[in-house]
């Protein structure tokens, strides 16, 4: 039930580095963020988290002093975003 309303909701795919990434995760999960998958590997943290949780974190990445970077985007919210771009495009060149 969780994967279904993290599909129409919108998630990320995230790269972490920085100083205290253990920091970023305690106060993530002190204010209740959600965040999964995570994989430690070449001394980064990579990990996914609900777009509302990513815009919600701003404070603890600079706490923290962290940099978080972006890998993926997930979901119907930018499926359907990429899409209608696409559509208007062909609507346009038609």
């Amino acid at each position: 039930m969780k994967s279904i309303r993290r599909f129409c909701s919108g998630s990320v795919r995230i790269q972490m580095t920085g100083e205290s990434p253990e920091r970023f995760f305690n106060l993530c999960a002190a204010s209740g963020l959600d965040i999964w998958d995570v994989i430690f590997s070449k001394g980064n943290y990579i990990f996914s988290m609900g777009i509302h949780d990513f815009f919600s974190s701003k404070p603890f990445i600079k706490k923290a002093k962290i940099r978080l970077r972006i890998q993926q985007n997930l979901g119907l919210l930018f499926f359907s975003h990429k899409t209608e771009k696409e559509l208007w495009a062909a609507g346009f060149l038609s």
